[in-house]
Formats: structure tokens, sequence, C-alpha cells
């Protein structure tokens, strides 16, 4: 769409992308995480049509994309969450209109700041905004979430758990429990006005379905060794005391110590710990994540490495590992120190800020 061609009719939502403070690897187990929605944010804009079709500018990918409205849509791709969303929302009784519309992501794509997952809420929101009149901005993000969960995860059979789309969907920093067969518990939790985050990109692709599927193989084997099942409710139960040594138990030890250091990170963000007691149970958590389930790689050591020397308090790899992100948590003056020391370590720096979630925009303007 050309800027002369917005009006008021036009639709525009965004959503956040995500880190993870604590909890890596934890929701798909239904274990604790505590996730936040940052400032990078994607952004759909649209328009009705008077024809049944859908016109779709993918900026980031430099491609416009035609979908008659003729259902079911098939899927030219594993992973089509567009069309997967327009498919959902179809099949639950929503009339979809034909639409333009353009999507701007500044998330850095396959990078462990689920721009998969913000793409998939933003998208849920549109179609739902644009699809019923008795809609609005007061849609339950939880309910949002599930859409993109939809979309994303239970369309295509993968393993993902349900962290991502509620991060991104809610926004700020929430502490999430995934209870079995029941909605998400969320508490809410503030971050000191002083403090701010730098993410820093590897730059180096990842493969999170590979990921996921390998560390479930491996605490599902383990399991089983130890108890006679891969039942979900062990993790509950088990305390690390009771893993024995042995390079097969890796895995599920690490995954045990990261559920601990989350409830440690809640109980030290909900007292007012000082700060540096945050950025302390940040880094055991990377080193668990480095060493235990074998998530890192020597350009991510290197930047945790340098920020911390730069004065961050913490730094951790973030999303599923073997590349992607890392961040930094830092006082505010020291933003930008931190943010050089990662560029030398051969990363790109990204200084945010923790984003409100989901959002129908009132601004209308052209971006």
């Amino acid at each position: 769409m050309n800027k002369s061609e917005y009006n008021n009719n036009l639709i525009h939502v965004s959503a956040p992308g995500r880190i993870v403070l604590g909890g890596e690897h934890q929701d798909y187990f239904n274990l604790p995480v505590i996730s936040a929605g940052i400032s990078l944010r994607i952004e759909i804009r649209g328009k009705l049509l008077s024809k049944p079709i859908i016109q779709l500018r993918l900026h980031n990918m430099h491609r416009t994309l035609n979908i008659p409205l003729q259902f079911p849509i098939p899927y030219r791709f594993r992973r089509s969450y567009l069309q997967s969303g327009l498919n959902n929302i179809h099949r639950a009784g929503y009339k979809i209109p034909g639409f333009e519309a353009e999507v701007i992501s500044k998330i850095p794509r396959n990078a462990g700041l689920s721009s998969s997952s913000a793409l998939c809420v933003a998208w849920a929101k549109f179609l739902l905004h644009i699809s019923s009149s008795n809609l609005n901005d007061n849609t339950d993000p939880q309910k949002i979430a599930g859409w993109a969960h939809k979309f994303e995860v239970a369309e295509f059979n993968e393993p993902g758990g349900k962290q991502d789309q509620l991060a991104t969907a809610l926004g700020g920093i929430n502490y999430i429990k995934f209870p079995v067969n029941q909605p998400a518990e969320i508490e809410p939790i503030k971050l000191d006005k002083n403090l701010t985050l730098v993410i820093g990109h590897s730059l180096i692709r990842k493969n999170t379905l590979k990921t996921i599927l390998r560390i479930r193989r491996q605490v599902a084997d383990a399991l089983t060794q130890l108890r006679g099942a891969p039942k979900l409710d062990y993790l509950k139960e088990l305390n690390e005391e009771d893993i024995p040594n042995g390079r097969e138990y890796q895995t599920l030890r690490g995954v045990l110590r990261i559920r601990d250091l989350t409830q440690q990170m809640k109980n030290a963000l909900m007292s007012n710990q000082p700060q540096y007691k945050w950025g302390e149970l940040i880094q055991k958590q990377h080193s668990i994540l480095r060493d235990n389930l074998r998530l890192s790689i020597p350009r991510i050591e290197r930047m945790v490495s340098n920020a911390v020397n730069a004065g961050a308090f913490g730094a951790k790899i973030n999303g599923s590992g073997e590349g992607g992100c890392m961040f930094a948590l830092c006082h505010k003056d020291e933003t930008d120190q931190v943010a050089k020391a990662i560029e030398k370590a051969q990363g790109s720096p990204f200084i945010v800020h923790i984003d409100e979630g989901v959002r129908l925009e009132k601004n209308n303007s052209s971006l």
C-alpha cells in the first residue's frame, strides 16, 4: 500500500518480541517461566477491500501474497502461519472479508525473540478485529495467545509450549504457570526503572524445532530410566538430589536446576532484592543452559562475557539456543558500554525496554 492509500478505516495492530528472564525450555514441560515483552515490535496495517481476496505485503521478506478467500486455504510451506490463521478463524465461524495489509517487523527473525509468535499474535488480533464488529481492543490477551498458539503450533503438530504467545500477547514481565488442562496463571512483575536490557544478536541462525525435540527426548529418556515412564508430573516432584550422576541425566538435571532458579528469580524480583542478585541468577541460568543443556556457542559465550565485564549485572542466552540471541541486564547508565562490548564480540546489539503486549494502535498515520 502507498501512503496515499491510508484512510480512517485503517486497522493497525502491533505486538512485541519477547525475552525469557527465567525458565528457558520449561513451558513445554508445564513448568513456570518468567518472560517479558520488549520494545522490538511487529506491526500489521490493513483496510477492507470490496473483492474476496487478501493482498499482503511482507516488507521484511520483500514478498507480496495474494490469497483468494477460498477455504480451506492450502499451505505452500510447513509453517504457513498467515494461511493457518485464516483457516483457523474461518473454521471457528467468523466471516473474513477481503482486505489488503502490510506486515513490518523490527524483531530479528530466527533469533530467539519470538518473531513468529509475535506475528501470530498480531495476526490473530488483526483477523478478530476485521472479522467481527463486536470484538475490540479489550479482547482478552490470553484468548489472543490461544488463537496464536493454534496458528503456530497446534495446526502443524509442533512441540512448542504456550509461553511465547502469552508473553507477546500480555507484554510486561510475567511469572507464568501452566496448570494441566487449565488456563495459564499470570502474575505480573515490575522491574526497577533504573534497569534496562541490551540484546545481542549472534547473527547465527538456530534450529528451534530440532533443539526442542532434542531436549524433550533427552528428558523423556532420563525419566524413563529413573521412574519407568516420561510423565511430566515427575518434573514437579523430583529434586536435583534424586538424579544419579551420569551423562544420560545431564539434561534432566539442568531442567530441574532451571526450575528451581526460576522460582528464586521470581522471589528476588517480587521482594526487591538487590539488582546484582537478579544478575547472579541470570548468570547461573546461562551456565546451566551452556553446560547441562549444551545450548551455547562460542560467539554467544564471548558476548555474554564481554557484557558482564562491561558492567552488566548478568547475561544469558535467550530462546531455544544454539544460535540466535543473548541479553544483558544492566543499569541504564551502563547500556552504551555494554552494547559496545557485545559489538566487539561480533554481536549486533539492541538497547530495549520492557513493553506492553498486543494492541490496537490509535495512531493511524503511515509508517
